[in-house]
């Protein structure tokens, strides 16, 4: 069973009297798995003179002892070194990118710096020792910074004790980085995005892939909104067909990529064609899903309008039925319901004019409804009792 380790050092080229290169990985915490800086001293020295250093990064930093031999050993190398944070430079892993040459970074990963810290044990005066020990880290660690930024003491103790985390291009504007690269080219290298065939990932490149968050939209559109009442219903169905135009859009854009682009993407990155045809392709199948994304979130926006239109109505109706409700429940309490009105014996003598005028003024009431409903009925209540 392989040994895990923190770091993986290769030969690159070489052959036929191309120049070595030694490609580094440091995928993990510095100084982890019982591995040190002299096993990566030993492994990087079994390579022989290299003229180039490729050193990859992703890494949440480690130990600091570690960390140093390893920088003094880049640094002291004739090789010329860039570093490429793939994804994460955290704590001391930022220190030893710092000396390379170069410094690569996309856009979409991470730059961290912070002070050093750790844990002692004893007494006072060990204690005392240790926080000494400490802040000659820090001065260390701020002049490596500074040798690369050209930041002063004061700007750097600032950062590095609110523990400031920078995308790429935070980090080229303060000189961490030299050169910010497009967050494709990063997802392509470390196989961020799983979208591809099996082979295309062995490539090292994943497609980015947008069907999930169609589908979650689809999901969200076909919920029913109500079926509250008869108009809730109807206004259900119109959402629905706004709904399902915008979602038809919007599958029928994402659902192929352009024809080949997959063949030809995994092509230039094992060596059978140029890079420069497939990064444009890249660079444009990005600029296609950032529309897209944008649409996704516009076609939700308006089905929650639509949503909250229908919520709206649904309580301007539960409100109306509330009203009918009332008024029923006061003819009720009168112990009288209008459609019985006909039904009742009609009285002789002086009341009948008086009665007749009290029946029409229930007849135009019922249309209005409520209070003047109410009183109509009871002075026809009131009438009749007198028989």
């Amino acid at each position: 069973m392989a040994t895990k380790s923190w770091f993986n050092i290769q030969a690159r080229s070489g052959a036929e009297g191309q120049p070595l290169v030694a490609a580094i990985e440091i995928y993990d915490e510095i100084g982890g798995w019982g591995k040190t800086a002299k096993d990566f001293k030993n492994e990087l020295a079994a390579l022989g003179d290299v003229e180039g250093i490729e050193l990859s990064i992703h890494s949440p930093g480690g130990s600091v002892l570690d960390g140093w031999a390893i920088y003094n050993l880049l640094k002291a190398s004739k090789a010329h070194v860039v570093a490429k944070i793939d994804g994460l430079a955290a704590s001391m892993a930022t220190v030893v990118a710092m000396a390379a040459d170069e410094v690569h970074m996309p856009e979409n990963a991470f730059f961290m710096i912070h002070n050093p810290s750790g844990l002692a044990i004893g007494g006072a005066e060990e204690m005392r020792d240790y926080a000494d020990l400490l802040d000659k880290m820090q001065g260390g660690i701020r002049a490596a910074y500074a040798g690369k930024t050209g930041l002063d003491d004061d700007k750097l103790d600032e950062l590095m004790a609110a523990e400031t985390w920078f995308t790429g291009s935070e980090a080229k504007e303060l000189g961490f980085v030299d050169v910010v690269t497009d967050a494709l080219e990063m997802a392509a290298l470390d196989g961020l995005v799983a979208s591809c065939a099996e082979d295309l990932t062995k490539s090292g490149l994943n497609l980015p892939d947008n069907h999930a968050e169609v589908e979650e939209i689809e999901e969200t559109i076909e919920e029913p909104v109500s079926d509250l009442t008869e108009h809730g219903e109807l206004i259900e169905e119109e959402v629905t067909e706004v709904a399902e135009e915008i979602s038809e859009e919007i599958v029928d854009e994402v659902a192929e990529p352009p024809a080949g682009i997959v063949e030809r993407v995994k092509a230039a990155l094992i060596g059978r064609s140029g890079g420069s045809d497939a990064r444009a392709e890249l660079a444009e199948l990005h600029s296609r899903y950032t529309t897209l994304e944008a649409k996704l979130a516009e076609s939700a926006e308006i089905v929650d309008s639509l949503r909250a239109d229908v919520a709206a109505k649904e309580e301007n109706l539960q409100a109306m039925s509330a009203e009918r409700q009332t008024v029923l429940d006061l003819v009720t309490e009168a112990g009288f319901a209008p459609e019985a009105a006909a039904e009742l014996p009609m009285p002789d003598g002086d009341d009948v004019g008086e009665l007749a005028s009290a029946e029409a003024a229930v007849q135009a009431a019922s249309a209005k409804g409520g209070a003047e409903l109410y009183t109509a009925v009871k002075r026809l209540q009131e009438l009749r009792e007198k028989e």
